[in-house]
């Protein structure tokens, strides 16, 4: 969900944030803050050690005109983010539903089966971190934690 005022920012990817996905940039809406800053809109699927709501300073890169890399991260929000990449469609997808029940969103649509959660300061990390844990002991998905908050 965007405000109108928000603006979709394109980050590159490190080599470690690729992965095995064929993708090299990730773009994020962000509402602009005082200072050139700007606050984090959605979900990240890709970038690590970024969650919804945290602020950020960004600098354009000189060679790619509108990509942008992180430069510090001005003010962390308290969310959590955790990629889950669901192995079984129905059983995960289950996992899931019990995540967004338990206060959590979720964003998908990026890459089949790829979904980006967001664990509110409101919902215990370690229930959540249960729940998948046990989810993947049964190999019906498979998650990381790329930024843990709480």
């Amino acid at each position: 969900m965007q405000a109108s005022d928000s603006i979709k920012l394109t980050f590159r990817l490190s080599e470690d944030e690729q992965g095995p996905y064929p993708v090299s940039t990730e773009s994020l809406w962000c509402r602009p803050q005082d200072g050139g800053r700007y606050r984090i809109e959605n979900i990240p699927f890709f970038l690590e050690g970024l969650s919804w709501g945290d602020v950020v300073a960004v600098e354009e890169l000189e060679d790619e005109p509108g990509v942008h890399r992180v430069e510090e991260i001005v003010e962390e929000s308290g969310y959590s983010t955790v990629w889950v990449l669901v192995k079984d469609t129905k059983a995960g997808k289950a996992v899931l539903d019990e995540l967004s029940s338990m206060g959590c969103s979720r964003e998908s649509g990026v890459l089949p089966d790829l979904y980006a959660v967001s664990v509110p300061p409101t919902v215990d990390l370690q229930d959540v971190v249960d729940r998948l844990d046990a989810a993947s002991e049964s190999d019906l998905l498979a998650a990381d934690y790329p930024s843990v908050r709480q």
